[in-house]
């Protein structure tokens, strides 16, 4: 069910001149439900005209800590961070869904690694998270970060960067790459591209040195940083990515008039098991359930933040790719509801 829940902001900082940093108080009631992983996102919610509107935003603070911290980004036209930015203050209250997401991988802190990340704009939100968790919880372990922006005004986190540098001096290195600005070194003026990840490897990081990598930013930089580690011996399995918008392509495939057919749908939610028999319909698996009265959890509806990730236990569905699932999630029958349409004539969904 998509519950939300009643959040203070405690702080409200600006980290850029187009992002924020919010700082949401959990009360103590609630502590258990928000305890969030590494990598992990928030739904947030406000009614403007009379619209409800979600947006997920990545929690950009190490996993354990009481409060939340996320940013927001304003985005030209869009209109939940335009709202974000004019009327967030300290001691508003904002509604948000308990976290979700498999983008970081837990730690062991007795298993010395070495971790990559790839992050560009405010794609470094949830490489943050994992960074942080990671370089606290895994003392024998350390970790690169390859972070593009335009230019130095626009590196989200550019001071907490500089302070985790100060405190794990032997353990992270990071590599500023900026687009509209001269750089000393050539290698470092310019989009994170896959000749300049090659130059990179050629010069500064030794692919066969690291154990997991992260991606987060524009499909254009995960796509060439990842055919660049794969090139260099990385096998894909390795690669992890989190997407902050859908592929074009992969929203048009799943909003085609293809009409499934009706399907006898079983639903396991929140401990409770619905059933419901739904038309022929050219709709996902997702709005189907809304217009029918039931509320699954949901965020973007475009296949990025898996809010609505459930489980097929019974019949078949079609899912475009690629999508932010990893293969095992996949092979355990896990789909997401925004993308898939119903293939068969019965159809069971776990969602709990």
């Amino acid at each position: 069910m998509s519950q939300f829940f009643a959040l203070t902001l405690s702080d409200v900082q600006r980290d850029t001149a187009d992002s924020l940093v919010l700082t949401l108080e959990v009360p103590e009631q609630h502590r258990a439900r928000f305890a969030h992983r590494a990598g992990q996102h928030l739904t947030l919610r406000t009614w403007l005209e009379g619209e409800e509107l979600r947006r997920s935003y990545s929690l950009c603070n190490a996993s354990g800590e009481a409060a939340l911290q996320l940013a927001i980004k304003r985005i030209a036209g869009g209109r939940f961070s335009e709202w974000a930015h004019q009327h967030l203050h300290v001691g508003a209250v904002i509604e948000a869904m308990t976290p979700t997401g498999n983008f970081g991988l837990d730690t062991q802190a007795d298993v010395p690694r070495h971790y990559a990340a790839f992050a560009a704009g405010s794609g470094i939100t949830p490489i943050l998270s994992v960074l942080e968790t990671t370089l606290r919880d895994e003392p024998h372990s350390r970790f690169t970060l390859v972070y593009g922006n335009r230019d130095l005004a626009s590196v989200q986190f550019r001071e907490r960067l500089c302070t985790l540098k100060d405190r794990y001096l032997a353990r992270l290195s990071v590599f500023h790459f900026f687009s509209n600005e001269p750089q000393d070194v050539a290698l470092f003026g310019g989009r994170i591209d896959q000749p300049r990840c090659q130059s990179l490897f050629d010069s500064c990081l030794s692919v066969p040195t690291l154990d997991q990598v992260y991606l987060c930013g524009p499909a254009g930089m995960m796509e060439a940083a990842s055919a660049a580690l794969q090139a260099n011996g990385l096998p894909a399995s390795r690669i992890r990515r989190e997407q902050f918008v859908a592929d074009p392509a992969i929203r048009q495939r799943a909003a085609s008039a293809v009409v499934s057919p009706g399907v006898a749908l079983t639903v396991r939610l929140e401990g409770a098991t619905r059933r419901l028999r739904l038309p022929p319909s050219d709709d996902s698996l997702l709005d189907r359930m809304l217009k029918s009265g039931l509320a699954p959890r949901y965020s973007c509806k475009s296949g990025v933040c898996a809010t609505c990730r459930c489980r097929v236990l019974e019949g078949q569905v079609d899912m475009p790719s690629p999508h932010p699932l990893d293969a095992s999630e996949v092979a355990q029958g896990f789909v997401l509801a925004c993308l898939s349409k119903a293939l068969s004539p019965s159809l069971t969904l776990a969602f709990d």
